[in-house]
């Protein structure tokens, strides 16, 4: 039997097979046997190609299969994307791999919580405004003292404060208040400031120089934006003006201005 097509000859017992070719038998044959499945193969399954042949001889038996030919288009190598291009770095990890080119990985990083984070989860009010002044970015502030507000600890964060604590805050409300993204949020601040520390007047100069100027900054924001309103209502009376006219007969804010035409 040549085992050029791929099969294999084995004996089925301790015998010592003979010199033939390929190891095939060279004693007498007495009987030989054809199976076109595999003696393990299930009596339904369809044939692929297999083939069992038994051979009988005076040294033994001896048993010779013959595995299917595997599709030449199932075994075909898909080519090796060419270096450089976009295949090329698209490839998956054993592509990569068997090129001696280990794909690179990155590890996801755990992102850190800042301290006024951790303070603010563990309910450490007064710490986490104090992080949070340290780090001199009014975003971080203004986000520590919105999450104090809305938990209602705000009051919490602020009393029970020295001269040396309460200055960076009053130094940032007076600072901001005045500033349209933080004047809403700081003018809680400025009143619980002032409904906590304003019978210590008097005992600290550093204090009440701040108070001073946060009364004076405040009052001049005061005014400015009565002033911004007393602008935005002229503004309007002017374009309802201009419509009247267009429209035909005198407005009540032309009777005020007077005539346009002149």
């Amino acid at each position: 039997f040549d085992d050029a097509e791929g099969g294999r000859v084995g004996p089925l017992h301790s015998f010592r097979p003979g010199a033939g070719a390929a190891g095939a038998p060279t004693d007498p044959v007495y009987a030989v046997g054809i199976s076109p499945k595999p003696a393990d193969a299930a009596a339904d399954a369809p044939y692929d190609g297999a083939a069992v042949v038994v051979v009988s001889t005076a040294a033994g038996i001896w048993k010779y299969e013959r595995t299917p030919e595997k599709d030449a288009l199932a075994v075909k190598k898909k080519p090796k994307p060419r270096a450089g291009t976009y295949a090329f770095f698209m490839r998956s990890g054993a592509a990569a791999t068997e090129s001696g080119m280990v794909p690179a990985t990155l590890k996801e990083r755990k992102r850190r919580l800042a301290p006024f984070d951790k303070a603010l989860r563990d309910f450490r009010y007064t710490d986490a405004l104090d992080c949070a002044l340290a780090t001199r970015r009014p975003g971080d502030v203004h986000a520590v003292l919105s999450e104090l507000s809305r938990r209602r600890g705000l009051r919490a964060a602020i009393s029970d404060r020295d001269e040396g604590a309460l200055e960076p805050l009053l130094s940032f409300v007076v600072r901001y208040v005045a500033h349209p993204a933080h004047s809403q949020l700081l003018a809680q601040v400025a009143s619980a400031c002032a409904d906590v520390y304003g019978d210590a007047r008097g005992e600290s100069a550093v204090v009440d120089e701040l108070f001073d100027r946060l009364g004076t900054t405040v009052a001049r924001a005061g005014r400015e934006m009565e002033e911004m309103a007393r602008i935005v209502g002229m503004v309007e009376a002017v374009q309802c003006a201009v419509a009247q006219d267009e429209g035909g007969g005198m407005s009540y804010p032309g009777f005020l201005f007077g005539s346009f035409d002149r």
